[in-house]
């Protein structure tokens, strides 16, 4: 980088003159040597004949961050000289002087919801109000950086909710709030958060009911696979997606977006689905379909979804007679995840490659690269055949 004494004064001023590199070749910085100069500031030439004013800065963890302060033509040097100044005191004050990653807790809450989105591929609608609730209920820390809140803060927010006599949503809340914080932790460096002050937090009702319901389970789950199929199988005429989606999430196990957005050019000859969306992670190994899944959804076509109906996922609020009051969708896998190994004696790793689980990691697997295709079918073919022998009782002969 070439140190000069830059100047823009009447003929005398030089950062109207400083050299370009030829066309393709990368920008010149020139480091400022002049009497008012700045740390990091500098005047970059480029090939297409524009300079520019930029400043530097090292973050807290030592990397260097660059930014943009205008044209050498739209802005006097005195002006980026000010601007310059500025950006380095707001960034050794823990705030991104381009206006990135606000240590604002507000901020930090949008960015975390961006990230469920983005990241872990979460639902944007339902991300959405759960970001609008968790800023209602920390309405005082508006304005306040992440940094600042502490272990007490915290606690006094979870305990007003419990005195208001809302202590499921306390609960709640110190879930979505362990989650923000390991969030902002995790990226300390951009909010100068040093320690996680949920770590000492503990859940503030301890009478809640455990997750796991009990139609997860035996009998109870039996019947809740019956009256869902039974359901499939009314609608079937009037609403054929729609039923052909709910046995597949029956058959394959997999989450609703990944069954919603299934394509024919997804499924091979061979029977094979690729789905192109995988919510938890990012493998994108293919699914083998059971025989009774490829009859559930019929000829094969040339392109197009498998279900072209945009029925959307709200459907599945709609009323399913004989299943408990605190039915969910969701349930499903985790009804198939306990049969497989409760009924079908599946092993647990087999099972979460089956359900699109993260599976297990030791340094044994990285060893390991077989092709585990034929034994997940052989898995589904005994899911599809357990569940024949559920819904066969109930008058369905011919399922799909």
């Amino acid at each position: 980088m070439p140190k000069v004494k830059l100047s823009d004064r009447g003929n005398k001023g030089n950062v109207f003159k400083l050299k370009c590199p030829a066309r393709g070749e990368a920008a010149i910085r020139y480091h400022d040597w002049g009497q008012g100069a700045q740390p990091g500031f500098h005047v970059a030439a480029h090939a297409s004949g524009v300079r520019t004013y930029h400043v530097e800065w090292r973050d807290e963890r030592g990397r260097k961050q660059a930014m943009k302060l205008g044209r050498v033509d739209e802005m006097s040097l005195g002006d980026a000289y000010e601007a310059a100044r500025g950006a380095r005191v707001t960034a050794h004050g823990g705030i991104d002087p381009r206006g990135r990653d606000s240590t604002k807790f507000e901020d930090v809450v949008a960015d975390w919801s961006r990230y469920k989105i983005d990241a872990k591929a979460r639902v944007a609608e339902s991300t959405e109000d759960v970001k609008a609730w968790v800023l209602s209920c920390c309405d005082g820390w508006h304005g306040k950086p992440i940094a600042k809140l502490t272990y007490h803060d915290i606690r006094d927010v979870l305990a007003m909710k419990c005195d208001e006599g809302h202590k499921p949503a306390a609960n709640a809340l110190y879930r979505h709030l362990r989650s923000l914080f390991k969030y902002a932790w995790r990226h300390r460096g951009r909010t100068k958060l040093q320690e996680n002050p949920m770590l000492d937090v503990e859940l503030p009702w301890s009478g809640e009911q455990p997750r796991a319901k009990p139609w997860y389970r035996g009998e109870l789950a039996d019947d809740v696979l019956r009256a869902v199929w039974a359901h499939a199988s009314a609608i079937a005429a009037k609403q054929p997606d729609q039923s052909k989606f709910i046995k597949l999430a029956v058959l394959t196990g997999k989450r609703g977006r990944c069954v919603h957005e299934m394509q024919w050019d997804h499924i091979d000859a061979t029977g094979y689905w690729r789905p192109s969306s995988r919510s938890k992670h990012k493998h994108n190994s293919p699914i083998p379909l059971p025989a009774l899944a490829r009859s559930v959804i019929g000829k094969p076509q040339t392109k197009g979804r498998v279900m072209p109906d945009d029925f959307g996922r709200r459907f599945l609020a709609q009323c399913v007679r004989g299943v408990p009051d605190d039915f969910h969708w969701h349930g499903l896998r985790h009804i198939m995840a306990t049969k497989l190994e409760e009924e079908l004696n599946i092993s647990p790793w087999l099972a979460r490659m089956v359900l699109d689980r993260k599976v297990f990691h030791d340094v044994h697997a990285d060893y390991v690269h077989a092709d585990r295709r034929k034994q997940m079918l052989d898995v589904l073919e005994q899911w599809a055949a357990y569940v024949t022998r559920l819904v066969y009782g109930e008058g369905v002969v011919a399922i799909g």
